[in-house]
């Protein structure tokens, strides 16, 4: 039995589920190819960067807001050092963030409130993947747009970078599709056919990951690593393990996890239990108390063993590479959904021009590598020895804000003067990275706060003034001329 429904999208995880959406808001019949509804096991990707907030918030959060929590700031404890980038005020409400985004059922903002949004870090979020992913599988499923079908792709007939068949496991086939999106990841299947290079980067990582839930009554107790992304850098000499590892709340519940050398801690020598042992143990010897805050853990320690990479290149005359099927860089970037956002952006203009926007589509993600390998010094390397360390590695990080939102912003716009506009921004990105101290004295020393806390059990102690935004940001500038960064 042959199918003619074009375009079709491989896969119904919650990439190929967003990109059916965006077609479906476009108004364009397609084909889903997928398997069963999402469990409620724990998922990554909640920490959502400047550019996948304003994508999935405006979208989806009227509809399910419950999955929604604002991210107010990223925190750091590096060896000797608590480290904090502070980019929007812990008190506002998610009605404050609508007011920048819009919603689906709203005019959207104007561009240049959108650009302040991004820009300034007011719009981040956290999202509950467990909820989330369910709810927008259905949603998709029962779009009148949507054809779905429950089967998996077996080959992928390409004829001069085209692809003209798609052969079904269930005995289905696909002929002559307008456009295929790839959404399945690693395994992707179209630029396999199509002969598109796999390029590993970095070593073998195992990751360990689980939700922490709290449930007495009342209000949590005020917690300033209640309110964001927190990153944790374990050493082996300190902590029996050595890693990275990221905490993320979302409400009554908190995202833990750890990613190892794969190599250096194996299943054999350390089972899941014992890797979230020592990994908690690690954030309550820094005095973040959340394991007596969220003690119980309901369902089942998570574990995925990978390497990162990236593809010599995301699109060709009909398909394209979305999502993680064309690049996937170290979790604390937080770009795994913005990697999806940035090809919802460009339906249903890639249908119309697939060579002209697949290649807008690998350009805004293309800077996602060099982000990579920043992080990858940090994770990999010494810990920061001093305050100059740890205000570069953040200066660096914060650089990559104006040409990310600059890309994404160009991708929003439909209008072509507009959207040449926001080159600018790259340009700011570039001097930032080049004269990182240009960004520190005009941005980064008012966000950012480096105290040296050798008595690491009091390193969460040294945010204080943190729920009151302003003294915070005077109170910083101040630090880190009185600390002398240069040193």
């Amino acid at each position: 039995m042959n199918i003619y429904l074009p375009p079709v999208v491989i896969g119904s995880s919650f990439a190929g589920v967003l990109v059916s959406l965006s077609l479906s808001r476009a108004g364009v019949q397609h084909i889903l190819i997928g398997g069963d509804e999402p469990d409620d096991s724990p998922r990554l990707g909640e920490s959502l960067n400047e550019c996948a907030s304003p994508e999935l918030f405006s979208e989806y959060s009227e509809e399910f807001p419950d999955c929604f929590h604002t991210k107010s700031h990223i925190s750091l404890l590096n060896g000797d050092y608590a480290t904090q980038v502070v980019v929007a005020n812990p008190g506002r409400c998610k009605h404050r963030v609508a007011e920048m985004y819009g919603s689906a059922n709203s005019p959207p903002p104007s561009t240049w409130r959108t650009f302040w949004g991004c820009f300034s870090g007011q719009n981040l979020m956290h999202v509950d993947r467990t909820k989330l992913d369910r709810a927008l599988y259905w949603k998709s499923r029962q779009h009148e747009c949507c054809q779905f079908i429950s089967a998996m792709v077996d080959n992928v007939v390409v004829n001069d970078d085209q692809v003209e068949t798609l052969v079904l496991s269930d005995g289905q086939s696909i002929q002559d599709p307008q456009y295929v999106f790839d959404t399945i990841g690693f395994r992707q299947v179209v630029g396999t056919a199509c002969g598109v290079e796999t390029m590993p980067i970095g070593k073998l990582n195992r990751v360990v990951w689980a939700h922490y839930q709290r449930n007495t009554e009342g209000k949590c107790p005020e917690r300033w690593w209640n309110y964001g992304t927190n990153l944790l850098k374990l050493e082996h000499d300190t902590n029996d393990l050595a890693g990275i590892s990221w905490m993320i709340p979302l409400g009554n519940t908190v995202s833990v996890g750890i990613s190892v050398d794969a190599e250096r801690y194996k299943a054999t020598d350390y089972n899941d239990d014992e890797i979230m042992r020592l990994t908690n143990a690690a954030y309550a010897d820094r005095g973040v108390d959340f394991p007596d805050l969220f003690p119980d853990r309901e369902k089942p320690i998570m574990e995925l063993t990978h390497k990162y990479y990236s593809r010599g290149r995301a699109y060709g005359k009909n398909w394209l590479l979305v999502g993680g099927s064309y690049i996937s860089v170290w979790f604390p970037s937080s770009a795994g959904l913005w990697t999806v956002a940035a090809a919802n952006r460009l339906i249903p203009r890639i249908l119309d021009d697939p060579l002209k926007y697949g290649a807008e589509y690998e350009q805004a993600l293309a800077p996602l590598t060099k982000f990579h390998e920043h992080l990858d010094k940090m994770i990999n390397g010494e810990p920061f020895r001093r305050p100059k360390d740890a205000y570069l590695f953040w200066a660096r990080w914060l650089a990559g804000v104006p040409s990310r939102t600059g890309e994404y912003l160009r991708l929003v716009s439909s209008q072509k003067g507009e959207r040449s506009r926001f080159r600018w921004l790259g340009w700011v990105g570039h001097v930032y990275a080049r004269l990182p101290v240009t960004m520190l004295i005009f941005w980064g020393f008012f966000v950012l706060r480096i105290v040296r806390q050798p008595q690491r059990s009091q390193q969460a102690n040294q945010f204080r003034s943190y729920f009151n935004p302003t003294r915070y940001r005077v109170g910083n500038y101040l630090r880190a001329l009185a600390t002398s960064w240069r040193s």
